[in-house]
């Protein structure tokens, strides 16, 4: 006799088990920790969204949120509580000047905040290896000191991130479900320049048309850290780009200008005025130390959520400076 096996999905608040069928190993329901049986569907959101004559009250498992619960009730379907999106605590370093010696040995030319045990760090076309292979980008980078770390082959996004969501892109040395470290080997790409352009850090790409409903809305909340100079032009934005486009909408922009800003929190809702494309946001950034909350973009937007939308950090650090952005989250707070 097979038995079903099942998986906490450990959604916060609310214990529940994901039931997968003893044979074939397919998700076939959720119970809470009593036992209770709570969704008899799990579609992904746009089956659930392609039924007809849907009765109000009918409660779907929605398996590419998380499987979090949707109700049809008053002619639409919606969550009866907050959706996570992504949830990022992998620090994404644009670092400092420096040098990658053999085997991806990384030495910096001016000392981190943290020595991070696990980070995502960013390297122009070259600099990682004398290879053909040596591709500017994002590279798994574990520090030993706030000056010194090896570089491994693993690049953001990868196989390993089929979602976008970086909070699924660590790779680790027992496997499971992430890759393990590709360890470099050969001689490295020497002394290297970071860029001073905008390059985009943790990328979100699958915002389902019209997850955020008529008035519905997001949060999101950064991290970040930089050098505690006066360099002018250091940039932090965030922005959202429709499916199939690269114009993208700033909804948050902080630039140092000369001051000489260091630690920076952003926390900001977006809400949808009774519509799909056009939201109130607020600027609720509170500076950390040493700084000023530089600029703002207007009070509204014009994001449209019946497309597709991608959310993304973009950052863009001065000349002889790093800039890390340390954590982002973004949720559904009703849709």
């Amino acid at each position: 006799m097979t038995v079903d096996a099942y998986i906490d999905l450990g959604v916060i608040g609310i214990p529940q088990l994901l039931i997968l069928d003893g044979v074939t190993g397919i998700p076939k329901g959720i119970r809470n920790e009593s036992g209770q049986s709570l969704f008899a569907q799990i579609l992904t959101f746009a089956q659930m969204n392609a039924l007809t004559n849907v009765t109000n009250g009918t409660v779907v498992a929605v398996s590419d949120i998380n499987y979090s619960e949707f109700i049809f009730q008053a002619g639409r379907w919606s969550s009866n509580s907050p959706l996570q999106l992504m949830n990022s605590g992998i620090p994404f370093v644009m670092p400092p000047e420096g040098t990658v010696g053999t085997a991806g040995a990384l030495t910096l030319n001016t000392g981190l905040p943290q020595a991070y045990p696990g980070s995502f760090t960013y390297f122009p076309a070259g600099a990682v290896n004398t290879g053909a292979q040596s591709l500017a980008g994002w590279y798994f980078v574990e520090y030993s000191s706030t000056v010194a770390g090896t570089i491994a082959g693993n690049m953001y996004p990868g196989p390993y991130n089929q979602t976008g969501d970086p909070d699924e892109s660590v790779p680790i040395v027992a496997g499971g479900k992430y890759d393990a470290l590709n360890v470099l080997s050969g001689a490295g790409g020497g002394a290297y320049t970071s860029p001073t352009t905008l390059i985009t850090a943790q990328d979100f790409t699958a915002i389902n048309p019209n997850l955020v409903g008529v008035f519905g809305g997001l949060d999101y909340s950064i991290l970040a850290d930089r050098s505690a100079t006066s360099q002018a032009g250091a940039t932090i934005e965030a922005v959202f780009t429709p499916a199939g486009t690269t114009a993208g909408q700033i909804v948050y922009e902080i630039d140092s200008g000369a001051a000489a800003i260091s630690n920076i929190y952003v926390s900001r809702t977006m809400l949808n005025l009774g519509g799909y494309g056009i939201q109130v946001n607020p600027p609720l950034a509170v500076p950390g130390p040493a700084q000023n909350p530089g600029t703002t973009p207007s009070l509204y937007t014009t994001v449209d959520f019946t497309q597709q939308q991608g959310f993304a950090i973009k950052i863009k650090r001065s000349v002889g400076e790093f800039y890390v952005v340390a954590g982002v989250q973004l949720s559904v707070i009703f849709s």
